[in-house]
């Protein structure tokens, strides 16, 4: 009773805006204020204080070319520690194989589908465009945050999230061979749990709190099962090295798949 009586003497002050307001994201517009941000709490002087620590502080343009390689090699390996991906090759070290399981039409372009199976508990569904008239190319397509997974960028779309704006297609079209899989956390690489089995939308969440109680990233394991598409590209008689393309989340993937693999011969992202 002492400690709630002496609690008394403290005069609460009212907030600017209401707990309404924060949570709605902002001030309303009939209230006539501007959301308020106080700098001092915005992150950008601490993220650029970790990216100076980990900037290379040597200058590649002026060093010999044995020091530049040296270097180059060094940032690479770095990078494959950061995302695990030598602990994922251990994890599942498993033969990979895949097989046909459908072939269907999308606004023309034949398309076939492959269960792509990397481990015992991984198997990831893979789209292959087929051109009419192939140019000989080939492009490794990798899609961005969706609930529909692949398939958003390749099928007919009814709702707001057309971003991806049928690009695979678009690709086939033009006579590249485009193979397009399925990231982790997407469409059918989703996990069922929310509740009785259902699916939740957009299972990021989810794997991110899995992986990490167990000393793995997302993004990590979804570019080492990007790296096993492109083995299973190399034994479907794909010359590489290929051309890589990423949206979105699947840019942030092709990104660092750019880096580890020298299969990507050349890499186009888009935010």
């Amino acid at each position: 009773m002492g400690r709630s009586r002496g609690l008394m003497k403290y005069q609460i002050q009212e907030p600017p805006f209401s707990i309404e307001q924060i949570l709605a994201g902002g001030m309303k517009e009939e209230s006539g204020m501007a959301r308020q941000f106080d700098e001092k709490y915005t992150t950008n002087e601490l993220m650029m204080e970790f990216y100076e620590r980990e900037r290379p502080k040597m200058n590649l343009l002026s060093c010999p070319l044995d020091g530049m390689n040296a270097e180059r090699q060094r940032l690479i390996t770095g990078l494959r520690e950061v995302l695990d991906i030598d602990k994922l090759k251990e994890l599942l070290p498993g033969p990979l194989t895949y097989n046909k399981e459908c072939e269907f039409v999308t606004f023309g372009v034949t398309t076939e589908k492959y269960c792509v199976n990397m481990a015992d508990a991984l198997n990831v569904p893979v789209y292959k465009l087929i051109p009419e008239q192939p140019n000989g190319r080939t492009v490794l397509y990798l899609h961005g945050h969706d609930n529909e997974g692949v398939m958003g960028a390749i099928m007919e779309r009814y709702d707001k999230v057309r971003y991806h704006k049928n690009l695979p297609v678009l690709l086939a079209k033009e006579g590249f061979t485009v193979f397009a899989p399925e990231l982790l956390g997407f469409g059918e690489s989703d996990y069922l749990d929310f509740p009785e089995g259902k699916k939740p939308r957009g299972g990021c969440a989810a794997h991110v709190a899995f992986l990490t109680v167990c000393g793995y990233n997302l993004t990590g394991f979804r570019v080492f099962e990007t790296m096993r598409v492109l083995d299973m590209m190399e034994q479907t008689g794909v010359d590489m090295p290929c051309i890589g393309f990423g949206v979105s989340g699947g840019g942030q993937v092709g990104e660092y798949l750019g880096v580890l693999d020298e299969r990507i011969g050349a890499l186009g992202l888009s935010s």
